[in-house]
């Protein structure tokens, strides 16, 4: 460069498209960190670039996650990831299936132990709804093994009752209903195992003979179905000459009352 040039020219031509003068960044890098390797990237870039790429490290580094040393609290952490304050935030509802599924005790447990090994909302919904499906699975292909099951046994007890079957198995579901109330025996009689309904016939059988049910149930006269027992109400609700619209408390009144009322329990099994 020819030496008349003033001090001005001299910076023009030094100078880059912007009407900068570049500067040689390189060189003021500390000592002790001129051999990291993450100048490498950059080694060729001129100061702009590098401000910039600064810049945007920053940005990166306040959105960034600082993970805690091994023992140190975490909270912070799982938080930031989306695990919510308290596991009573977790948006989930407990998985069942026709009526089965975990107990509000597990439930909460599991929410407890999910927000303590920081799982996030979405973490605690896709176990959840993974639970719930393979529980639907399960549940479905269970009532369906034991309807066959059931289909088999129902076969066996008609041959070997034959007749008085209706009546037997009648009797067991008036025993279910004593013991266990109609929405539960109407859920479970269906796919009971073959002894348990061996024994609800048994007992069923012997409690009609000790007149629990009243001293003539409706079963005994073969009236097992609501069909069977709205008919008969009906019949004795237009006879005005039957024992149960008299006035007197007579014996026979009693026993028509008592027939009555387990034509009802046979008619409507819900609870009243």
């Amino acid at each position: 460069m020819p030496d008349n040039l003033d001090s001005d020219q001299q910076a023009a031509s030094s100078s880059d498209d912007t009407g900068l003068t570049p500067v040689e960044w390189r060189q003021h890098i500390p000592e002790e960190m001129r051999d990291k390797g993450y100048w490498k990237p950059v080694e060729q870039a001129d100061l702009s670039t590098v401000l910039k790429n600064y810049g945007h490290a920053q940005e990166r580094l306040g959105r960034s996650i600082t993970l805690p040393e091994e023992g140190e609290d975490r909270s912070a952490v799982y938080e930031k990831l989306g695990r919510p304050k308290t596991p009573a935030e977790y948006d989930v509802k407990a998985p069942e299936h026709d009526g089965i599924g975990w107990g509000d005790d597990s439930f909460e447990a599991f929410k407890s132990l999910a927000h303590e090994k920081g799982l996030t909302q979405d973490q605690v919904s896709g176990l959840v709804d993974w639970f719930k499906t393979d529980l639907s699975k399960k549940v479905e292909t269970a009532a369906e093994t034991g309807y066959e099951q059931a289909a088999v046994v129902e076969t066996k007890l008609k041959k070997e009752f034959g007749a008085n079957y209706d009546m037997e198995a009648a009797l067991a579901k008036r025993v279910g209903n004593l013991y266990f109330g109609p929405e539960a025996t109407e859920a479970w009689f269906d796919t009971m195992p073959e002894p348990v309904v061996r024994g609800l016939m048994k007992l069923g059988k012997q409690m009609a003979e000790d007149k629990v049910f009243g001293t003539n149930p409706p079963e005994l006269n073969g009236i097992t179905s609501k069909e069977q027992a709205l008919k008969r109400i009906a019949e004795i609700g237009g006879d005005r000459k039957h024992a149960y619209w008299s006035h007197s408390n007579t014996p026979a009144k009693q026993e028509a009352v008592k027939e009555m009322e387990s034509l009802h329990v046979i008619a409507y099994p819900e609870p009243r």
